[in-house]
Order: structure tokens, then sequence, then C-alpha cells
């Protein structure tokens, strides 16, 4: 492994990444001075979006090699544009404090460490994730044709799933002329620098309250952020989209919808459950909409900028391309969901199989703790008799949702129910658990917006810069 030049391509790429999606933000950036918050917020839009722009890229190409050439003339081109036309709002766009510069850069050094260092050895990793990074890589893009991808020998493999995260993978091997066992990973630090700056961007100040909820969603997954598994980042990327969506039915900034669609985009592209996840969001947020006569002003669109249909747009070029590519290869997924899922799910209920699915999604995994935290949490603000904004609970009730549709897939899977608990149900299950923290930070925002921070303390001292 050639570790100098290997990390500094990474650093290289986080840039590329950002100017990607660079006039999303500029285009969203009010013209006006903006708290340091809320810059992070355009800068983590930005990363987020350009995620997107190189997933179209690379199912809409042949060649990595083009891809990249494409990446780099279009960040050119957003770079340019900004300098010359918007140099204001791009500085808006950069200018988020010393202490979140300082802060991300720490976050992304710590977890390099094992993203870099360790190679890939768990069974997902190197049997689906890369596995594919692998083929897309030697097949120099998806476009070796359909027979490389539906051999009955690389049944194993999930053909069917989706490929923002190999293609991101079998990017950098491609850019370094090799592939082994640990540069690929780097596109696990790529995929983790939006999710950093999308979470400084959350608060107004760097308090105990956003760097406990860092810490727990950084810290939680353990392995499942290095090891290779897109679980922990379809997990990160929904409770983000989640906590930007709740942020636009408080506020109505047309940013915060722009967030929660980018976010919820990486998440539809990196698993097929960020299918349910849309679904979930989609019925909450209509749910939300109907019933609050407040939260439907957020539906004002005639005064959307023109940042808010790109980013709306910008998810569904890749994942509609992809889905076409599995229509014309005839890649199906082995859950086999249809009218036969139904039956299977009836079949199961009357066997008695609710009791044992609920003890593992609920018990082993961390769902049902987070979700007993939220109502510790809420109790304590009912005692205290804090006013708690409704969209406060927008992140739990999308969770609640998600755990219900996971709780009916694994009534309905062909495979082993007890085989299919033990060997996903605790990682699928983060989302949700990380859906009903969502709730809980926005509850204790409540709760410390009752009393203003003391003069001195951290809130208002620098590391509000």
């Amino acid at each position: 492994m050639r570790t100098a030049p290997d990390v500094l391509w990474v650093w290289l790429a986080l840039p590329l990444l950002a100017a990607l999606g660079l006039a999303v933000a500029v285009l969203l950036a009010p013209g006006r001075p903006l708290p340091r918050h809320e810059r992070a917020s355009l800068l983590a839009l930005a990363c987020c979006c350009g995620l997107l722009v190189n997933f179209a890229l690379g199912i809409l190409m042949s060649g990595l090699r083009w891809v990249l050439v494409v990446d780099c003339a279009l960040a050119a081109a957003a770079l340019t544009w900004a300098l010359d036309r918007h140099r204001a709002a791009l500085q808006e766009v950069l200018a988020i404090g010393w202490a979140r510069w300082l802060l991300a850069a720490a976050l992304l050094l710590v977890l390099a460490g094992p993203i870099l260092f360790q190679p890939l050895q768990d069974w997902d990793a190197r049997a689906i994730w890369f596995f594919s990074a692998k083929r897309i890589y030697f097949g120099d893009g998806l476009g070796a044709g359909p027979t490389d991808w539906t051999l009955p020998a690389y049944g194993f493999s999930h053909a069917d799933y989706p490929k923002l995260m190999p293609l991101l993978a079998a990017q950098f091997a491609d850019a370094w002329g090799l592939w082994n066992e640990y540069i690929p990973k780097a596109s696990l630090l790529v995929l983790l620098a939006p999710v950093v700056v999308g979470l400084l961007g959350l608060s107004e100040r760097i308090g105990p309250r956003l760097m406990l909820l860092i810490g727990v969603l950084l810290l939680t997954p353990g392995a499942l952020v290095w090891n290779g598994y897109a679980d922990a980042y379809l997990c990160l990327y929904a409770v983000l989209s989640m906590l930007y969506f709740a942020r636009w039915l408080s506020t109505k900034a047309p940013l915060n919808l722009a967030l929660g669609v980018a976010f919820m985009g990486v998440a539809v592209n990196l698993k097929n459950e960020g299918a349910l996840l849309v679904a979930c969001l989609a019925v909450c947020l209509a749910a939300w909409l109907a019933t609050s006569r407040d939260a439907r002003a957020a539906l004002a669109w005639r005064g959307w900028p023109a940042g808010v249909w790109i980013a709306l747009a910008l998810p569904w070029i890749g994942f509609a391309g992809w889905a076409l590519i599995k229509q014309q290869w005839h890649l199906v997924n082995d859950m086999q969901l249809g009218a036969g899922s139904l039956l299977r799910l009836w079949q199961r209920l009357l066997e008695g199989q609710l009791g044992p699915v609920a003890k593992a999604l609920l018990v082993r995994g961390d769902a049902g703790k987070s979700a007993l935290l939220l109502l510790v949490t809420a109790v304590l603000v009912r005692l205290l008799k804090v006013p708690v904004p409704a969209t406060a609970w927008f992140p739990a009730a999308v969770a609640a949702l998600y755990a219900a549709g996971m709780f009916a897939v694994y009534l309905s899977t062909p495979h082993d129910v007890t085989w299919h608990l033990a060997t996903s149900a605790e990682r699928t299950m983060l989302l949700a658990a990380f859906g009903f923290l969502g709730s809980t930070f926005l509850v204790l925002e409540a709760l410390q917006s009752r009393d203003p921070a003391p003069a001195g303390s951290v809130e208002q001292t620098g590391l509000q810069t």
C-alpha cells in the first residue's frame, strides 16, 4: 500500500466533491450574511449534490476516466461561475468558522485511520459492495453489459443492489491505477464528509447537545463505519434527512428542504432499504402537511430558488438510470417482493412469529433503547412544562413507520426468518434507532432553549465561531 499518495488523494477528492455540487449551494445562498451553522449546511448540501452528480455521470457514461474528466470539468466550471458571478455566496459556503473546520477535520482524521488502514475482510463488504466495485473497476464502468452481471456464479453478490458506493470505490481504484484491499475504502471517508459537515450545521452553537448527537451517531455503529458495509452510511444520511425535513416544516426555509432531499437522495442510492425510507418520509410529510395549516405554508413552491429544484431532481437521475439498467439486464431482488410476500407475511403471523421478530428487532438491536430514551426525555420535558414543537417528533414518526416496514419485510422474507434476523436485524434497525435519537435531539433542543446560556458558558464562547 502506498500510504502517503493514497491519503493525499482522499483529501484532494473532498474539494472536488464539494465543487461538483457548488452551484446548488450558491443558488440557495440568500445574499445576506448567514449564521455559521447555516453556512455549514450549505457546504454539506454542496457535498451531497456532488455525490449525486458523480453517481448520475457514472450511471449514464461508460469509462471511469471519462467520468473523472467530466467531474473535473463541471467542478471547474461551477467554481469559475461562482467566482465570477456569486463571489459573496461562495464566501458564505466556505466561511463556516474555524471551530467547525477544526472539528470536521478532527472527526474525519480520527475515522480515517480504521477506514484507510484496515483491509476489507467482512463478508458483506467483500462479497457485495466491494465485489461490485471490483467488477465496475475491471469492467471500466457499468457498461460491460448484462452477461458479466447476471452470471449464476455471481448470485451471492446481489447484483441488483444500488451502485453509488461501489462506483465511488471503483473510481478511487481507477484514479490510483490498481485494486487492493485498502484503496477502494477511501470511498467511505468521502461518504462520511457530508455527514460530518451536515451534523455541524444542525445547531447554532457547538455545545454538549450537538456533541452528544455527533458522538452517538458516529460511534454507535462501531465497525460498520469502517469495515465496508453500507448500513451505517444509509442510517447517517437517513437521520440527517429526517432532521432537515423537520427543520423545513418548522422554518419553511428552502435550504432545509434541499438538504432533506439531498441526504435522502444519497440514502436511496446506497441501499434498497433507502426506498422504504423514501416511502416513510413521503407518508409522514404528507400527513404533516395535510393536518397542519402552518406546515402547508412550506409548500409555497413558487418562491423556491432554482437550487431547490435542482436538489429535487438530482437524486432521481442516477436512481432512474440504475432502475432502467436493472430492467434491461433482468436483475431481480432476492426478497421476491410482490403478491407472494403478503401470503408469506400472513402465514407467519398465523404461525405466531410476530413475537420472535419483535424481540429480535426491538430488543437485540438499538431501536428499543433509543425509543425508550426518547420516551424518558419526553416525560422529563412534560414534567418541566417545556413547549416542544410538533416537528420535533417528525424523525420519530418516520422511524416508527420504518420499523413497521421492516417488521413486514422480515415476516415476508422467502428465506428462513431465524437466519435472516440473525444476520441482519441489528444493522437494519439501526436506521430506526437513529430516527428516535433525532427526535431526542430536537426535544432536548427545546429544553435547552427554555433558559439562555449563562454568560461565559461554552455556548457563548468562541465555539460559536
